[in-house]
This record gives C-alpha cells, structure tokens and sequence, in this order.
C-alpha cells in the first residue's frame, strides 16, 4: 500500500484542510508548517469514519 499517496488523497479531498493550508503558504513565512495534529486528527477520523470538528490549528514557524 502507497501511504504517501493514501495522506494524499486524505488531504486534498478535505476542503478546510486545503483553506488551512493554503492560507499558512499565503503568509509566505520561511520555514512555517501547520503542525502534525491537525493531520493526525483528519487521518483518525478517515480511518475511523468519523467527522470532527477541528478545533486545535497550530502553525510553527521560525524567525530569523
């Protein structure tokens, strides 16, 4: 099984998780992410069959 290509299509398939994303890239930070949780969570709930609520975006970036 292809899991890089499985998170993937988990990603892009999620419309929020796109807005998020794309908002984070639009603030043209250098070396920012949008930290594992709100990954996790979305991987989880697909996994699961679940829908949640996210509630927790975390956004890591360093200055220099």
């Amino acid at each position: 099984m292809d899991y890089e290509l499985e998170l993937t299509n988990i990603i892009k398939t999620d419309q929020l998780l796109m807005s998020i994303l794309k908002t984070v890239q639009e603030l043209q930070l250098n070396d920012c992410w949008v930290a594992a949780g709100v990954i996790r969570n979305k991987v989880w709930d697909y996994l699961h069959n679940v829908q949640t609520e996210i509630n927790d975006i975390d956004v890591i970036y360093l200055t220099s």
